[in-house]
């Protein structure tokens, strides 16, 4: 099942990938070679089992996007709104709801959840060393059965 989730986790990665204005990493990275946008980290959030036998399994993505202003957080907080719209080339949701497979890693994935976005210490985040940033943390289900 490691495997699965693993699989699910770079599915999604890819399809976020697609994004313009939009860095994908699975794990936080030391440093951004880019001095201004939105940086999404994907997690897996441990699910319940589904089905006779564990032949199934519902898992969780958590999405957090982290904007890295220039100056000031008004354009991150555009930037973000921008993700966070439901329609749009820049819009997550959208870009999930094209390809619900993840490029054919999971059953059917949605986006199931957006928590409002927050004004954050850079000091838990490595890749930047300047004032505050801004994130929202989408959580993403997904159905994977295995055989």
């Amino acid at each position: 099942m490691a495997d699965e989730i693993f699989k699910a986790q770079k599915g999604l990665a890819s399809v976020l990938d697609n994004i313009r204005g939009l860095k994908v990493y699975e794990v936080m990275p030391d440093t951004i070679n880019q001095r201004s946008g939105v940086v999404a980290l994907i997690h897996y959030i441990p699910g319940e089992r589904l089905g006779l036998g564990g032949a199934s399994f519902m898992g969780h993505m958590q999405i957090e996007l982290i904007a890295t202003p220039r100056k000031d957080n008004s354009a991150a907080v555009r930037v973000l709104l921008e993700h966070m719209a439901p329609v749009g080339n820049k819009s997550i949701e959208a870009a999930i709801k094209v390809d619900t497979t993840w490029n054919g890693t999971v059953d059917d994935g949605r986006l199931d959840a957006l928590e409002p976005m927050t004004e954050i210490e850079a000091q838990d985040y490595p890749f930047h060393s300047g004032g505050p940033l801004m994130r929202v943390i989408m959580m993403a289900k997904f159905l994977k059965s295995v055989t």
